[in-house]
């Protein structure tokens, strides 16, 4: 009970603090749990979620032996790709941020990449290495970049969200 009070307690405190954002009444806060699902299954599977301090050691030796991992062109764009969605969904998202949601979603998906990279370290699923996560990273720039673009130009020939159908309008 004690545990749910905090953990109730730091839930309200995140949605006190992304509520101004307008991320959790984004049309597209959806499509977006549904990419970052998708991401992490992909990651992590197959789950082993038996973190045992001792097989950690085998788990990492591909990346401490040999940081940046050689890995094949495609895997690096498809990775890229990935965050790009991410970032992209991410910057429309934050309508309340304004000129500042294109860095904050690129961070947040540099972040999101970050933690999906660590996890699938500690799940032993696959080893991914320096080059992997800088794809990412990437991805991850030019989606927040693309979008903020779009939107900008979107802006400049007065076309507002407000101008979209809806799925009730139909």
């Amino acid at each position: 009970a004690v545990s749910g009070d905090a953990t109730e307690r730091a839930l309200r405190i995140v949605a006190d603090r992304v509520r101004p954002t307008g991320l959790l009444t984004a049309r597209a806060r959806y499509l977006l749990a549904a990419v970052l699902t998708a991401i992490v299954l992909t990651a992590w599977y197959p789950f082993d979620v038996t973190l045992d301090v001792s097989t950690l050691s085998d788990r990492t030796r591909a990346v401490r032996l040999d940081p940046w991992l050689p890995t094949r062109t495609t895997e690096l764009w498809t990775q890229a790709g990935r965050f790009f969605v991410v970032a992209a969904i991410l910057t429309t998202s934050l309508p309340g941020l304004a000129r500042r949601a294109a860095p904050i979603s690129a961070i947040a998906a540099i972040t999101i990449a970050m933690v999906v990279d660590l996890g699938q370290l500690a799940m032993g699923s696959h080893p991914v290495g320096s080059a992997v996560f800088v794809s990412q990273a990437a991805g991850a720039a030019a989606g927040a970049l693309a979008a903020a673009v779009v939107m900008a130009i979107t802006r400049r020939m007065g076309y507002r969200r407000t101008d979209l159908p809806r799925a009730s309008d139909r």
